[in-house]
């Protein structure tokens, strides 16, 4: 009777590690991509660039091997794009497309044509930021009047009618961000009441009532994005401190948990335009290179490692203004030429293959060796393709090594061994 062998767990992870710039076609110039969306699959963007067909001005969208039109594009700058409705939704400043009179600093694609919001924006100058709450879609920007009807930097729209939502004011007052965190949409910008109500440069609202977030910051918020994993809400922006707790942002982003505000690193002063999380780590996008104390350079984008903010290969050699993640890509958009070695026209897709000590933990408590112990074969099951794998002695011997194509499910033959302990070890490429 054949005793039997009980089989260990041990993992080798061998990546390919590699962080990848990868331009897009080059067909803009000037001045910059401002926001980036998927829409039907595709990736679109919107700004304030001329291209080398008029057709592509301030908006286009990818297919996969070139950039294509909507319609005959639009003249004026777009800030800010959201999908309401199933249907695209662009606002900014002096749009003007083609038959279409007076459309308001905000329309929506049908799908062959632009459209009107009513008459949107009907006094004040630009749209800086859009979101859906609640069934609505809310515009935040500079103005005092949508549709006729009072409504100060912040309206919402149903689909069919425009609708004021707050007074939000102060000096030269904005709502330049907005996000909907723990089912309240958070407004940020530069701002210091609210509805008369002290509540500076940041507030929330659920709907119904209005509420400050500790007091506010000291300075204006550009940016903020919620953390899915942690449930946190990430602000980036001008801002050094927080008026409520007094608590000090050296690298002008926080964090909110929903009670209390951190801050992000210690050194620099990064000023972030736009914030995104790629593979859970949170990257920021700024408009100035920035010097760490240990003579680092930040070149216009960095990434928090969790102790300190880290360049991204290389970075690039000018503003970036909007992060996003599209289709299982990273994409980076401004008005930069180069990003990492790479030659590129103000988008890029981003690639980072290094995989985390968090990704690797993973994997190992994900694969599985059945039946264990064993008498005649063992049966593997991995997460990721293993191109390789050993069978060792708790001292290291190497008692049968064997490359394969890469399989997520395999089998291996243990009838020669004789009883005992071992130990597999799996080795796989990492294809992200």
């Amino acid at each position: 009777m054949k005793l039997r062998i009980i089989i260990l767990l041990n993992v080798v992870f061998f990546n390919a590690t590699a962080q990848i710039w990868q331009p897009f076609k080059n067909r803009f110039y000037n001045p910059a991509i401002n926001d980036v969306i998927e829409f039907n699959s595709q990736i679109v963007i919107g700004g304030s660039f001329l291209a080398d067909s008029l057709y592509l001005n301030n908006i286009a969208r990818w297919d996969g091997s070139d950039w294509q039109p909507f319609a005959q594009g639009m003249m004026g700058g777009i800030n800010t794009m959201t999908i309401f409705n199933n249907q695209l939704y662009a606002g900014g400043g002096y749009l003007t497309i083609p038959n279409l009179t007076n459309p308001g600093k905000i329309v929506r694609w049908d799908g062959v044509a632009w459209n009107k919001l009513n008459n949107g924006v009907t006094s004040g100058a630009e749209i800086y930021t859009m979101c859906e709450f609640g069934g609505s879609l809310y515009i935040g920007g500079r103005f005092t009047e949508v549709d006729g009807i009072p409504a100060n930097n912040l309206a919402r729209w149903d689909g069919t009618s425009w609708y004021s939502v707050a007074n939000i004011s102060g000096t030269f007052p904005r709502v330049s961000a907005m996000v909907v965190y723990n089912n309240e949409l958070y407004v940020g910008g530069y701002f210091e009441f609210v509805n008369g109500i002290s509540m500076v440069n940041i507030a929330k609202y659920n709907g119904t009532i209005w509420s400050d977030v500790d007091m506010g910051v000291n300075s204006n918020v550009i940016a903020m994005v919620v953390d899915s994993v942690n449930n946190r809400l990430y602000a980036a922006g001008n801002f050094t401190g927080c008026i409520g707790s007094g608590m000090l942002f050296p690298t002008n982003v926080a964090y909110w948990d929903g009670m209390t505000w951190h801050g992000v690193g210690t050194n620099p002063s990064i000023n972030p335009r736009a914030l995104c999380f790629y593979k859970n780590s949170l990257y920021a996008g700024f408009s100035f290179e920035e010097m760490k104390a240990n003579n680092e350079t930040l070149k216009y984008i960095a990434k928090w490692d969790g102790n300190e903010w880290q360049s991204v290969n290389k970075g690039v050699n000018d503003n970036v203004i909007e992060l996003k993640v599209l289709n299982g890509m990273f994409i980076v958009a401004g008005s930069f030429t180069q990003a990492g070695d790479s030659s590129v026209n103000y988008v890029a897709a981003y690639t980072d293959t290094t995989t985390s000590v968090h990704e690797l933990n993973t994997v190992k408590q994900e694969i599985t060796i059945t039946p264990n112990p064993t008498k005649n074969s063992i049966s593997v099951t991995s997460p990721v393709a293993v191109s390789a794998y050993s069978i060792t002695s708790p001292t290291g011997q190497i008692i049968k090594k064997q490359n394969q194509k890469p399989l997520k499910e395999f089998s291996v033959d243990t009838s020669t061994l004789p009883n005992g302990l071992y130990i597999l070890l799996h080795q796989w490429a990492n294809s992200w």
